[in-house]
């Protein structure tokens, strides 16, 4: 086994940041229109030196590609679209090197139509592996086992004619649902993540971690209480088919894994009707996962102030950590999320402030500290099934995977060398491209790593207790204090400047956005203005 990380060892991952690396889209080394891992290792310099504590790096294990890395063939083999075994040993010694953690992406609650598993269990039903998918009969009038819906849109079942039966699947129909109760499933999983362990990760992010088990007797879900729901899944309130009760236990022996090995971490993502009450039960106490997240820190139906606040006030004495997260690959960008297509660099480095100054740990999406909009793909151009399937509509999850602008003037902003790219760069972030950001101090890529230094030299920032606050709808104050110190985020969520002289107490600004008024104890905040104030 590689010689483990020691940099800030123990419970390193506490308050840490980490940096979400959708491998595809990062940097194609090789220039065959592919992100690989070369070019995560070409870019650690730049990740390293925005201050984060890691990478969670999203699949890189052998797919079928229908959903780009989330439909394993094999997770024990890495993507040839990506590059070797050899390649991944690299990038986990460079990363060290640098200091940087790995967060490696698992997929545990399903795996492809082409995985050996699934081809030996749909064989028949008697074989070795017959059970280790979730297998019912049809009805006698040959529908549906159940009414479970697929988040990808129609019945959670597809047919299967080898076995005269269908097979569960909350995704596309080549993707079925391990049947996790299965002891042998369960000892098969672990083998998964010892292999990834014995390579050198520090960790890993759980994919639809609550999906793990669902209802043995296959009962129908109650409907939703909410009545505007964008998919069939969430006009059902998950009572059977995620969130059970059952899957706790497997859990605990994913948490004995990585406990055993050392100074491991393990983030879970939750899809759920009820997102943050799963959240809190998924990483609650200290024999689950040590973190989850499942809920965006900010959108248009959902204002930072009330989410922080809504979370604040769930966590209470629980002892959860949560993870914050403004943008992923699965979601519209932030900034297009918050504020619409016309977001301005003011109004995002406000919100970057406010992720800052959150209690729990963060995830920031690559681009997240460029500011990129989410991308406008027209519909020939659109690769993901999901978003072709609801194409105009829908998240159109392609927006937030276009490559990474690392040039403003080089083809494909300088992705790769010229090669058509699996999705085109967009236009629209050839302005904000990595080298236009270096070169300006008052840029978002320059205010980001301003923000994520004050979080890492910050206790309290990383660890300590939180309050959350509003004045007059529109001021923001985020304390933040544990044993010997304390700070305090103040923030103007709108336009006009506002008086912020009560909330300073005459506190000299630890870290401040341009163009505020201090001074004789006074502070005024411009637009979308914000000050971090020890206290």
């Amino acid at each position: 086994m590689p010689a483990r990380n020691n940099v800030d060892a123990g419970e390193w991952w506490r308050g840490a940041t980490l940096y979400q690396v959708y491998p595809l889209s990062f940097h194609d080394a090789d220039n065959d229109g592919w992100g690989d891992l070369q070019g995560v290792i070409e870019g650690l310099d730049y990740i390293a030196g925005l201050g984060v504590d890691g990478i969670w790096l999203c699949p890189v294990h052998l797919s079928a590609m229908e959903d780009y890395g989330y439909d394993p063939i094999d997770q024990k083999k890495i993507n040839p679209h990506l590059g070797t075994e050899s390649d991944f040993d690299e990038l986990v010694r460079a990363s060290h090197g640098r200091g940087l953690k790995i967060v490696l992406d698992q997929v545990w609650t399903y795996t492809s139509h082409l995985h050996e598993w699934f081809i030996e269990s749909r064989s028949s039903r008697d074989n070795p592996k017959a059970d280790w998918y979730l297998w019912a009969d049809a009805k006698p009038d040959g529908t549906e086992p159940n009414n479970w819906r697929s988040l990808f849109g129609g019945p959670a079942w597809e047919w299967c004619p080898s076995r005269r039966q269908y097979y569960m699947t909350h995704f596309l129909p080549g993707m079925p649902h391990l049947r996790a109760q299965h002891p042998d499933v369960q000892s098969a999983l672990l083998d998964v993540g010892k292999h990834w362990i014995d390579k050198g990760v520090d960790g890993f992010r759980f994919d639809v971690a609550n999906f793990l088990m669902v209802d043995d007797a296959l009962r129908d879900n109650p409907p939703s209480e909410t009545e505007d729901c964008e998919f069939p899944l969430w006009a059902q309130r998950m009572v059977y088919d995620g969130s059970r009760e059952e899957s706790f236990a497997f859990v605990e022996r994913i948490r004995k894994l990585l406990d055993e090995a050392g100074d491991l971490y393990s983030v879970a993502e939750i899809s759920s009707d009820k997102p943050l009450a799963d959240a809190l039960a998924y990483c609650s106490g200290n024999r689950r996962f040590h973190s989850a997240y499942a809920t965006k820190l900010g959108s248009g139906e959902r204002p930072l102030a009330k989410t922080l606040m809504r979370q604040l006030k769930a966590m209470g004495g629980s002892g959860a950590w949560l993870t914050h997260f403004l943008s992923n690959h699965d979601y519209v960008r932030g900034p297009t999320s918050i504020f619409g297509t016309k977001a301005s660099a003011a109004q995002w480095q406000a919100v970057l402030a406010v992720l800052m100054a959150a209690r729990g740990n963060l995830h920031v999406y690559q681009g997240d500290e460029l500011g990129l909009p989410h991308a406008e793909l027209p519909r020939d151009e659109v690769r993901d099934r999901q978003s072709i399937r609801y194409y105009p509509h829908g998240v159109q999850r392609d927006g937030a995977r276009t490559p990474f602008p690392w040039k403003s003037a080089a083809p494909n902003l300088g992705f790769n060398g010229g090669t058509q790219p699996w999705l085109n760069a967009s236009p629209a972030h050839g302005a904000l491209a990595r080298d236009l950001q270096e070169a300006d101090a008052g840029s978002t890529l320059q205010v980001f790593r301003r923000l994520m230094a004050l979080r890492q030299g910050s206790a309290a920032l990383r660890h300590g207790d939180m309050q959350v606050s509003v004045v007059a709808d529109r001021l923001l104050i985020i304390e933040r204090r544990t044993h010997g110190e304390s700070m305090k985020l103040v923030v103007n969520l709108d336009d006009a400047p506002r008086d912020a002289s009560a909330e300073a107490r005459a506190s000299q600004p630890a870290l401040a956005s341009p163009g505020i008024g201090y001074g004789d104890g006074r502070l005024r905040l411009p637009g979308w203005g914000f000050a971090f104030l020890p206290t």
